[in-house]
């Protein structure tokens, strides 16, 4: 007669794992999903992964950056260098006044959002943003009848002088060459950035950001060269930098600084106005007939 103890571990459930010296028995069942999110070496894994996301996010936040715009041109540089010529010229527009308008920076001069035209001496923008505005006062003052900005079709890529800017304006038959030119600063804390320098603006860490902008302008005698006015006008903004602040919010107060800078030349230039108006010669008035 065979005994049943040889035979029992044959008949037993599979997942029921019994020991023969033991008489107790241990059932095992598959881990579920709950049971491996919940397992240590899981658990740590998805802490790293969190942590090197987070990591992540702010590497690409410090590597988003900002390139301060170019400087001013010299515009002095670009009138007659002759001293006999320059006390021999008189100025001989005529009232109403037309007046062409070009913004000049340095050769090679870019911003954020756009870039100078020509090569040579000096380039060309056209920031209509920030001289919309100006322009309009400009066109209101008496005695003027037209104001035109210098477009770069009309001027030739190479530019060394102011005569490439004179003959633009005379072939929009303008009398007066208004050019005016920005110099605008970055500061960080008590650190002046350089012109064209790109920063991090992760690394900036919160820091406070001055924009200080000065801008000058010149009122030349399309035909002589005569100068009737020298002009300037300066202004400052403020910000607070952080770590999630973009390219495009740094930039809005380059243009908030140089739009004000631009708005307080107009001004200054109006009280110059009637001056100006007063060399302006004023032609004998004749009837159609």
């Amino acid at each position: 007669m065979r005994t049943a103890s040889n035979s029992a571990t044959s008949s037993i459930n599979p997942h029921i794992q019994c020991s023969t010296n033991t008489p107790t028995c241990l059932k095992l069942r598959p881990l579920n999903h709950r049971d491996r999110l919940s397992r240590p070496e899981v658990l740590v894994r998805r802490r790293v992964v969190k942590l090197f996301g987070a990591v992540g996010m702010m590497l690409l936040a410090s590597c988003a950056s900002y390139t301060t715009p170019g400087g001013s041109a010299n515009i002095s540089a670009l009138a007659t260098p002759d001293v006999a010529t320059l006390l021999a010229v008189k100025p001989v527009a005529t009232a109403p006044a037309r007046v062409a308008v070009a913004q000049l920076q340095q050769a090679g001069y870019r911003n954020y959002q756009q870039q100078g035209y020509g090569q040579g001496a000096f380039s060309l923008v056209m920031e209509r943003d920030a001289a919309d505005k100006a322009l309009q006062k400009l066109a209101r003052l008496d005695g003027v009848a037209a104001v035109a900005p210098i477009n770069r079709l009309l001027l030739p890529t190479q530019l060394d002088s102011i005569a490439a800017l004179r003959q633009a304006a005379a072939r929009v038959q303008a009398n007066l060459l208004l050019v005016y030119t920005f110099d605008t600063r970055f500061q960080t804390g008590q650190q002046q950035l350089p012109l064209l320098n790109t920063i991090l603006l992760g690394t900036l860490n919160n820091q406070p950001l001055t924009v200080r902008s000065n801008v000058s302008a010149v009122l030349f005698d399309v035909q002589t060269e005569y100068v009737y006015g020298v002009t300037e006008a300066n202004v400052q903004t403020h910000g607070r930098s952080s770590i999630w602040q973009t390219d495009s919010e740094v930039d809005k107060l380059r243009l908030q600084a140089e739009q004000q800078a631009l708005a307080n030349l107009m001004e200054q230039f109006q009280q110059q106005w009637p001056q100006i108006q007063s060399q302006l010669r004023h032609l004998p008035y004749a009837p159609h007939r």
